[in-house]
């Protein structure tokens, strides 16, 4: 059973969300604990690529995540893991296609395996990430959408 379970509607094609949450260049703009993301590997994302993603978390620790993309099925689902020295996981990503495919039901399911001081503080933990997701995932939705406003009133599109 998952340790984090969050989703919310995205009135964006499931594409247009897949495309954006899985560039790594964009996880500071919704995932706000994110510093920066760097792909390691060459070609196209997909199973097997890796990712250096700094990032801190709870405002305390800083940390660096080598992350191996372990499952890859656009727009579906992306499923990321990581072996981190405090706080290793696996997060699925599904995107639900809804409304005829005009908006997306973007879905986060994360096991997590925090170690060291990280593990001490799981409660703590916990607590925090929940309140994140929701307003990393809020951010998202907001920027997405905020996207389809601005192309439409620029007439991009139509």
């Amino acid at each position: 059973m998952p340790d984090i379970e969050y989703a919310l509607t995205i009135n964006r094609r499931p594409e247009d969300v897949f495309a954006f949450v899985t560039d790594p260049a964009n996880d500071h703009l919704w995932w706000k604990s994110v510093i920066q993301t760097d792909k390691l590997t060459s070609g196209e994302l997909g199973v097997g690529s890796e990712l250096l993603q700094r990032c801190r978390v709870m405002g305390i620790f800083n940390l660096n995540n080598h992350i191996q993309v372990a499952e890859y099925f656009p727009p579906h689902t992306i499923r990321y893991e990581t072996q981190s020295n405090l706080l290793p996981y696996s997060a699925l990503y599904r995107f639900e296609p809804l409304e005829d495919g005009r908006a997306t039901r973007f879905h986060i399911e994360a096991t997590l395996t925090p170690k060291g001081a990280l593990k001490q503080m799981l409660p703590l933990l916990m607590w925090t990430l929940a309140g994140d997701l929701k307003r990393y995932f809020l951010a998202l939705k907001l920027h997405l959408e905020a996207e389809v406003e601005r192309d439409e009133a620029a007439g991009v599109g139509s």
